[in-house]
């Protein structure tokens, strides 16, 4: 159906299946059905839309559905996401997940995360909490990684010392924030 969507032009009604798809499949336990989606989606991308400005989005543009692109990547970027964290990849998932922005980097950022999560699309509302949930995994073992590599430092570097605990505090903090931000949406 997919294809014939892309065939017919009907880009809207496209990017709507492969978010619903995408979104549904986030986290499951059926490993080739997510695999076939992301990779089709991962080729209607490469295909249409990673050259910029291309007929694709002159189309979501002129449908006045520019959003749903956004949707998608967006999406897109959390199947990376959660690929990261199942490999247990923590330290690549969180910058991910930083960078993305989706979630607040410090307490004053906490008000206008709030209002973005709340102007996502529902397909993305409804596993958010999916995505909490990893970005606090991410955290912890960050955390444990770290503060087990303090015990292994010797006590002659204090420099070393002193950047792993402010790194450890970060994390903290962070973590803090998150917790926050769960309670406000």
């Amino acid at each position: 159906a997919a294809e014939l969507l892309s065939l017919a032009g009907r880009y809207s009604d496209l990017l709507s299946v492969l978010n619903r798809q995408l979104a549904s499949l986030l986290v499951t336990d059926n490993i080739d059905e997510r695999t076939f989606w992301r990779d089709a989606a991962t080729n209607f991308h490469s295909t249409y839309l990673a050259q910029g400005q291309t007929h694709v989005l002159q189309v979501l543009e002129a449908d006045r559905n520019l959003s749903l692109g956004n949707t998608f990547q967006m999406l897109l970027n959390l199947m990376v996401f959660f690929d990261r964290c199942n490999a247990s990849n923590w330290e690549s998932a969180w910058q991910l997940i930083d960078g993305i922005s989706l979630l607040p980097k410090d307490e004053h950022e906490i008000t206008s995360k709030v209002e973005m999560f709340n102007s996502l699309s529902f397909s993305i509302q409804e596993v958010f909490h999916h995505v909490l949930f990893q970005a606090m995994q991410s955290l912890y073992h960050l955390h444990n990684q770290l503060k087990s590599s303090l015990s292994t430092i010797h006590q002659g570097s204090n420099s070393s010392t002193g950047t792993i605990q402010q790194r450890l505090y970060e994390l903290r903090n962070r973590g803090r924030m998150l917790v926050t931000f769960a309670g406000m949406i």
